[in-house]
């Protein structure tokens, strides 16, 4: 799929030619495509940010993706650096890409949520339906990603969500997840126990 995205990219005018590929860790399975205006890293984790940073700082005027990256920022102890210094330098990197598709799943007082940006358009908020659970509906559209604080209120205001139902409600819904979740795969859809081998 990256290889794919890259090829038609490559037919942009001034991102032609060729890529060369490497590997940047084989633990963590992170890799770098990169030409002379174009390149991409996928998986990226924070100990590599210090390799984006080369392939980026190389193509100034160029195009640079970062797939499917792999850290966390935001904690005591951050993907992005312990050091103050070092997190501050690794955060302004990660500032300096544009999120372009972004898919988050998220479970909220029992609700399942899944946040969607699919530039241009704006961020979806997207529910799942308690009574119908194949079911998503986008409940609002925001410019900006919703904080958790924005996502409580705004799922409290969804009538057929479980954030609007009394907390009795919600903790008999969470017990059912919670027991349907440790039932077994029904046989037909379970591993021989030689692992089908």
């Amino acid at each position: 799929m990256v290889e794919e995205l890259l090829r038609e990219l490559k037919k942009q005018p001034g991102l032609e030619g060729p890529l060369s590929a490497r590997i940047l860790d084989d633990g963590d399975a992170v890799a770098a495509w990169e030409g002379s205006k174009l390149a991409a890293v996928l998986f990226p984790t924070g100990e590599t940010l210090g390799e984006v940073r080369k392939i980026a700082d190389a193509r100034k005027d160029g195009l640079v993706l970062i797939i499917n990256p792999q850290w966390q920022g935001g904690n005591v102890i951050s993907d992005l650096g312990f050091l103050p210094w070092q997190r501050k330098a690794n955060e302004e990197l990660v500032a300096g890409f544009r999120e372009t598709y972004v898919l988050r799943q998220l479970r909220m007082n029992s609700d399942e949520v899944k946040l969607l940006l699919s530039y241009p358009s704006p961020w979806a908020v997207c529910l799942r339906r308690p009574e119908a659970p194949t079911q998503n509906e986008c409940v609002a559209q925001r410019p900006q990603q919703p904080t958790y604080k924005e996502l409580e209120v705004l799922l409290r205001s969804v009538p057929w969500s479980m954030s609007s139902k009394p907390l009795g409600e919600r903790l008999q819904y969470e017990a059912k997840f919670i027991r349907a979740s440790l039932d077994p795969l029904p046989r037909d859809q379970q591993l021989p126990p030689d692992g089908g081998q």
